[in-house]
């Protein structure tokens, strides 16, 4: 019997072997839990937690330094008289403006009305700004450390720098 002879179409075919085998494997992968992916984080070499370490730290932080930014942009910004576009009245207002601050360092969005408010737009501005330097240094790191050494690529060069000749 042809391939696809089964079918009521005759152009659908059967699906091959791997086609089977890439399905069975998809399936074998969302049954995955978290607890065999945190089994397996926990396998990596020290560099990769490392990094990935850094990377929680700076997400997190950025989260914090959200959260506290919404709070003085609604305390500062909340009622003001001004531009008309910029109005903070509920707390939500203030988290979309200040989580755009963050993710775009040049928003569409009107500037603070409030002396306050345009010091913690600055300082919004500025971590977003470092926390993509600093982003881009620790995977750069990353990649310059020798993966056959557990000494960090900063500490080797200090480590052959004392060896006697």
């Amino acid at each position: 019997m042809p391939v696809g002879a089964d079918c009521c179409h005759p152009d659908v075919r059967a699906p091959s072997c791997a086609q089977l085998r890439s399905v069975r494997r998809a399936r074998e992968t969302a049954r995955v839990g978290v607890g065999e992916e945190w089994r397996h984080v926990r396998r990596w070499a020290p560099r990769h937690r490392r990094l990935l370490s850094r990377l929680l730290l700076v997400a997190l932080a950025t989260l914090v330094i959200d959260l506290v930014g919404t709070l003085l942009v609604y305390s500062l910004e909340r009622g003001e008289a001004g531009d008309a576009d910029l109005q903070i009245h509920t707390l939500f207002d203030a988290f979309f403006f200040t989580t755009v601050q963050l993710l775009t360092v040049s928003s569409q969005l009107p500037n603070p009305v409030t002396t306050g408010g345009r010091i913690v737009d600055i300082v919004l501005e500025l971590w977003a700004v470092i926390v993509v330097a600093g982003s881009a240094g620790a995977v750069a790191s990353f990649f310059a450390e020798d993966p056959r050494s557990s000494v960090p690529a900063d500490d080797a060069a200090d480590v052959r720098a004392t060896r006697p000749a």
